[in-house]
């Protein structure tokens, strides 16, 4: 039975589930805002069979209490470095989503040396001003009004574009989730949506690692075209847009988004089909 373990990393609750594989090599999954270990289970399945396995829930993260708004992203990459010193202490492989790859951002533009291969799933640069109005207005309603910030984080992260039966009851269960937050994880949400949006500017020219960002076709969040800037901006970088998806495509299409990671981390099988 794979158990959840709580560490401390200066000063600080941390929470990471471990599925040891001997003679494998060493994989740190950093989840997003809005998943947890149970929703990562089909992936944690697939990547356990090839890595020596972590998901990492790293400071102000998953159900932990808020991290003061006035740790940077840095904070975070130095959380992720500090960990993977003192748990695996070699290169390793890092996959990140969306709000997990700022602080992989931060780690592989200072220590690019210790990865072997990154993956940002739903990831850009950082937030544009045109967008600081409305993550601004969601970071209010996260403290201050329940319902809307449930309808307001399905419009960020779910679009009205995709229309199939499992792309609808992913949206009934990101509301009915967003609904069940507990105020400390809201004000987990508002804090990191703030730190988001106070001097991150990660110099990714420094990531020289083999990198792919990848994202959905519809995201409205980190949309194709943010992905794609940043994976031009990584010296390796690669860029893969998945066709009738949005920012929930690790849910909405688990298996071919998981045959995309696998052969990216371990170039076993034929060329990707890179988008244009």
């Amino acid at each position: 039975m794979n158990t959840i373990k709580v560490t401390t990393i200066f000063g600080y609750t941390a929470r990471y589930l471990h599925i040891y594989n001997a003679n494998k090599p060493s994989l740190i999954l950093l989840p997003g805002a809005f998943m947890n270990f149970d929703s990562l289970k089909y992936h944690s399945s697939r990547l356990s069979q090839n890595f020596n396995y972590f998901i990492l829930e790293l400071p102000g993260t998953g159900d932990l209490s808020p991290l003061p708004v006035d740790k940077p992203v840095s904070f975070l990459g130095d959380c992720l470095s500090y960990f993977a010193q003192n748990h695996i202490a070699k290169p390793f492989y890092l996959l990140a989503c969306s709000y997990g790859t700022a602080a992989a951002l931060d780690f592989a533009s200072k220590n690019s040396h210790l990865l072997k291969r990154l993956i940002l799933a739903g990831s850009m640069r950082n937030i544009p001003e045109s967008d600081w109005p409305k993550m601004l207005d969601i970071t209010v309603h996260s403290l201050t009004d329940k319902e809307a910030f449930a309808e307001q984080s399905l419009k960020i992260v779910c679009s009205d574009k995709c229309f199939s039966k499992r792309q609808q009851a992913i949206r009934k269960v990101m509301l009915n989730n967003a609904r069940q937050f507990s105020a400390e994880r809201r004000r987990s949400f508002a804090n990191n949506t703030l730190r988001l949006l106070t001097s991150f500017v990660p110099k990714v020219e420094q990531i020289h690692c083999p990198t792919l960002c990848i994202t959905g076709e519809y995201d409205c969040y980190t949309t194709p075209e943010l992905c794609k800037e940043l994976a031009d901006s990584i010296p390796q970088g690669e860029f893969i847009n998945m066709a009738d998806t949005d920012h929930m495509f690790i849910y909405d299409k688990p298996r071919e988004s998981m045959d995309i990671i696998m052969q990216f981390l371990t170039k076993e099988l034929l060329p990707m089909e890179r988008a244009a």
